[in-house]
């Protein structure tokens, strides 16, 4: 059996004994997470890739959790922010987010500003479920913000 605290880590799950009955198998034990990123939702977390075609800086990680009830939070790089969205099919609306206000450099400040700018803009969304990536759009269905899946950080 897995133990909860490591269900969502299934490349290193963690057993109690080692009897062949208490070992996972592949039918059973996955994560929630994993199961969360193999369907067409936008629901999970996700790792900013790309704002509008320009790229993001190395090794700032900016997240975006979008929950079953439409609470959405994360990380902008910099800052933590929450927020509300409005899921209807592929249509969804994201209201203006409450965020931390640290400072960091300059740079990365300014992803972050227009990263919460684009979430402001976004109107739909669509899943790649053979990449494993989340495409959120504006009114047009142009691609505002590219997201690859990911879990949350341990």
């Amino acid at each position: 059996m897995v133990p909860a605290a490591h269900a969502t880590e299934p490349q290193q799950p963690a057993v109690q004994d080692a009897s062949p009955a208490a070992m996972p198998t592949p039918d059973k034990d996955m994560s929630k997470e994993s199961d969360q990123k193999t369907d067409n939702s936008p629901i999970g977390i996700w790792l900013l890739e790309d704002i509008q075609d320009s790229g993001v800086i190395d090794r700032v990680r900016t997240e975006l959790d979008i929950q079953a009830d439409g609470r959405i939070s994360g990380s902008g790089g910099c800052n933590r922010f929450s927020t509300q969205g409005k899921l209807e099919g592929n249509r969804l609306s994201i209201d203006p987010a409450a965020s931390t206000r640290m400072a960091c450099p300059p740079a990365v400040m300014e992803q972050e500003a227009r990263f919460l700018k684009m979430l402001e803009d976004v109107r739909g969304w669509r899943v790649d479920t053979q990449t494993q990536k989340l495409f959120l759009l504006d009114d047009a269905d142009a691609t505002l913000l590219t997201f690859s899946a990911t879990t949350p950080a341990q």
